[in-house]
């Protein structure tokens, strides 16, 4: 509906698409990567098992929590919230990703 519509409109505007914690085994999911190998964007998928997207991106095979906090000393934001391994990315975060300030 509207919500996938405007995700995809989103998607064409993007410089890259970024997947965190999932195997994207739900179509849901991975028809965005496959829209982002579309539109020839780089697919950065960050999970510690195999993916549906592995042969569209570069997988990196981490959890979540770790890896969003590696993340986020690479970008140069402080750092995430993790609880019991659900991770929320603070204001910094959220803001230096908007930018595009990503390696």
């Amino acid at each position: 509906g509207e919500r996938v519509s405007y995700c995809r409109e989103k998607l064409a505007e993007a410089r890259g698409l970024l997947v965190v914690g999932s195997s994207l085994q739900v179509y849901s999911g991975f028809r965005f990567c496959r829209w982002a190998n579309e539109l020839s964007l780089p697919i950065f998928l960050m999970n510690p098992g195999h993916t549906r997207a592995d042969d569209m991106g570069v997988r990196w095979a981490v959890a979540a929590a770790t890896g969003l906090q590696d993340l986020a000393r690479l970008i140069g934001v402080s750092t995430v919230k993790t609880t019991n391994d659900s991770v929320t990315p603070n204001a910094d975060v959220k803001q230096a990703v908007t930018a595009g300030n990503t390696p």
